[in-house]
C-alpha cells in the first residue's frame, strides 16, 4: 500500500490538490492520470439531493494540511444544511462542492 500511495502522490496527483479520496465508487469527473480523476458535481442529480449517487466512498482520504481550514469553510455549510440531508454523507458533500474545491479520487 505505501509504495503505491507514494507513487500516486509523487507522480500523479497534481500540485493544486486539496483532497484526494483513495477509493471512490461510481466516480464522476474527468480522468487526469491513469489512477486518478478530478471529481466534479454530477449535474444529472439535483442540488437538493447533494448530487447524491456518485463518488461514493470515504474509506481513505488525503488532505493537504494547509488547505483544511479553507476547505472546511466551504464544506461545513453544505454538510449542515437542513434542506439538503443527503449532504450529511461526507463523500457526497465533497463531491457536491467539488466545483469550489480541488478534489481528486482514485476510481
Amino acid at each position: 500500500f505505501i509504495p503505491r500511495l507514494w507513487a500516486l502522490v509523487t507522480s500523479e496527483v497534481p500540485c493544486d490538490w486539496q483532497a484526494v479520496s483513495l477509493y471512490s465508487r461510481c466516480p464522476f469527473g474527468a480522468c487526469v492520470s491513469p489512477h486518478l480523476s478530478r471529481v466534479q458535481p454530477d449535474i444529472n442529480e439535483p442540488t437538493w439531493r447533494c448530487h447524491h449517487g456518485v463518488n461514493s466512498g470515504f474509506q481513505g482520504m488525503l488532505y493537504k494540511t494547509e488547505e483544511i481550514e479553507p476547505m472546511q469553510a466551504i464544506w461545513q455549510p453544505a454538510v449542515f444544511d437542513a434542506a439538503r440531508p443527503n449532504c450529511l454523507y461526507v463523500d457526497n458533500a465533497l463531491a457536491a462542492i467539488s466545483d469550489k474545491i480541488v478534489f481528486y479520487a482514485v476510481p
